[in-house]
């Protein structure tokens, strides 16, 4: 069985850390998230890694599986803010 190697949050892209935490927060793997979403695991998996040089084209999802991503773990606009596709908002 594969070793299971954790991230250092610190070192992820905006949206692997983002993800990381609502990950998380919903309490799912990312396997459900490919799962329920259609994405594939290894893309999911390359986009977690977007920090290191081997996966640095996977920097983020594209348009579409954001949005696919945020609405399954019920936090678009964090997702969509994450992978640099919204402005944050800001409250006044």
């Amino acid at each position: 069985m594969p070793k299971k190697v954790e991230l250092n949050v610190a070192d992820l892209t905006p949206f692997a850390r983002w993800m990381q935490i609502a990950l998380r927060r919903r309490g799912v793997t990312m396997k459900f998230v490919s799962e329920e979403t259609g994405i594939d695991y290894s893309y999911l998996y390359k986009v977690q890694r977007g920090h290191t040089p081997k996966y640095a084209s996977y920097q983020r999802p594209g348009f579409e599986n954001t949005q696919k991503i945020g609405e399954l773990l019920k936090d678009v606009n964090g997702a969509m803010v994450a992978a640099g596709y919204r402005e944050p908002s800001t409250a006044e």
